[in-house]
């Protein structure tokens, strides 16, 4: 039986498809499982963590993160005992969590670009770049700004146009320069607002010292945190209250940078007896030459005895110190300090412990001079000495000295034959110049202290030979 055969068109290769009509629609690739971002999302991610456990609540959406807490959002770092972040309003939360033993612990702490603070509270939203801050301390240079409770205005998000600079706005604050904890001193305000690396801006405040109102008011006032060498006010470190001077304000002032090797310090102290004093403080540093310190004081201390009677007491200070680097001249060298006072001027008007217990004082100036190929060289000094319960100063000034190595002034610079025996004279010369003086600190400025001036001046030359004689003795006189 024949099986019959059927006759097929051919088919089309599997790898390839019959063209499409020049009518037929294109059709486009199309995303079957597109993501959808919502409008309020963050335009980041944030990073997490903590210490003891965290749990995110579904319903809330909400994160909740326990003992040693962390977070991370762009310029953002905060770290605390207890973290909430809330996806839903884009804000955290932050506050201090018990520890093991029951205590509060991990006090929040908010950084955010250049600023940084620290909180027993505190509320921030990423979308508006707006927080709530409660008894916060954050430092500004050299000032401490401790508030209630504040306002945190971070820096806008790149999709706005307008940019703003993170800013504080404090109520009920205090500004100190006292790193303790609970400030010793400080000015009081009811409002403050704080640009970072500008200056911190007060209303109407008030001195307080101990956490006690002061009758020093101030109107308003600004005060410079920049970091560039910039003038402004310098704020006082002390306030203090004396028995005979009364209430006193201490080293507040001005601060000058005159050029980038320069600059000046002003600082004043005022009492209610009407005892006052001021001093400057000169800073000027040549790189690979020199640096220097310069302090001058003058102060008048007004007291009242038990008679009721206005006393005064004028004292004088000046401390120096002078260091020259070691590159700065090859044969020339100077340096040293200088420190001399008049009247116990230390003791009268500082509190602190070095200025009221000690007794003594010194001063040591030296300059040096060689001369290179030459055989001598020349050296002068000053030194004091000075007791501040005697008042008695000692003072060497000018001394110098002059030193000539053995020479041999007949020699001849181009020997020919036998050395001759005048050749073998030999030369040494020293000179010496001292001045002392003794005198009281309070008639240092005086003509007692020329009067009482001891000078003289010290010459030493010496010359020797040496010959044999006979062959086997050896003769030299000087």
């Amino acid at each position: 039986m024949c099986t019959p055969v059927f006759a097929q068109e051919p088919v089309a290769p599997l790898d390839t498809l019959p063209p499409a009509p020049l009518d037929s629609p294109v059709v486009a690739l199309v995303d079957l499982n597109p993501v959808r971002l919502s409008k309020d999302a963050l335009d980041d991610e944030v990073e997490y963590g903590a210490k003891d456990s965290m749990w995110f609540d579904v319903k809330n959406k909400q994160l909740h993160l326990y003992g040693q807490a962390y977070l991370k959002y762009t310029t953002i770092d905060l770290k605390a005992g207890y973290i909430l972040l809330d996806y839903e309003k884009n804000e955290v939360s932050a506050e201090q969590f018990p520890d093991e033993t029951g205590k509060l612990a991990g006090l929040p702490e908010f950084k955010d670009g250049e600023q940084e603070f620290t909180a027993t509270k505190l509320r921030y939203n990423f979308r508006s770049k707006k927080g709530i801050i409660y008894e916060a301390r954050t430092k500004q240079q050299d000032l401490y700004v401790l508030g209630q409770k504040a306002k945190f205005i971070g820096e806008a998000s790149a999709d706005t146009s307008i940019q703003t600079q993170n800013t504080v706005y404090n109520k009920d604050a205090l500004i100190t320069t006292c790193d303790h904890p609970v400030p010793h001193y400080g000015i009081h305000t009811k409002k403050l607002k704080v640009v970072p690396n500008k200056l911190v801006v007060t209303g109407f405040s008030n001195v307080e010292i101990g956490g006690i109102p002061t009758p020093l008011v101030l109107p308003f006032g600004f005060y410079p945190i920049t970091q560039t060498r910039k003038s402004g006010l310098i704020i006082p470190r002390d306030f203090e209250f004396a028995d005979r001077e009364g209430l006193g304000i201490k080293d507040w002032g001005y601060y000058f940078p005159i050029s980038d090797h320069l600059d000046v310090t002003m600082l004043f102290n005022a009492y209610t007896s009407g005892t006052w004093g001021v001093q400057a403080n000169v800073r000027y540093n040549q790189r690979y030459r020199f640096r220097d310190d310069l302090n001058l004081r003058f102060n008048n201390r007004v007291s009242e005895d038990n008679m009721a009677r206005r006393l005064s007491a004028q004292s004088f200070g000046i401390r120096w110190s002078h260091q020259q680097d070691p590159k700065a001249h090859p044969t020339r060298r100077f340096g040293g300090s200088l420190n001399i006072e008049t009247n116990r001027d230390q003791n009268r008007n500082r509190n602190d412990y070095a200025s009221v217990y000690q007794n003594t004082l010194s001063s040591n100036l030296n300059y040096s001079q060689t001369f290179p190929g030459k055989p001598y060289q020349f050296n002068a000094s000053l030194s004091h000495s000075q007791n501040t319960q005697t008042r008695l100063m000692n003072i060497s000034f000018p001394t110098a000295a002059f030193n000539l190595q053995r020479v041999y002034p007949f020699k001849r610079k181009k020997p020919v034959g036998k050395e001759r025996w005048y050749e073998k004279l030999s030369l040494t010369y020293s000179s010496k110049l001292q001045n002392t003086v003794q005198v009281a600190d309070t008639l240092l400025f005086t003509s007692e202290t020329l009067r009482k001036a001891r000078m003289g001046i010290q010459h030493n030359a010496s010359t020797d030979f040496n010959f044999k004689l006979f062959k086997y003795i050896n003769i030299s006189p000087g």
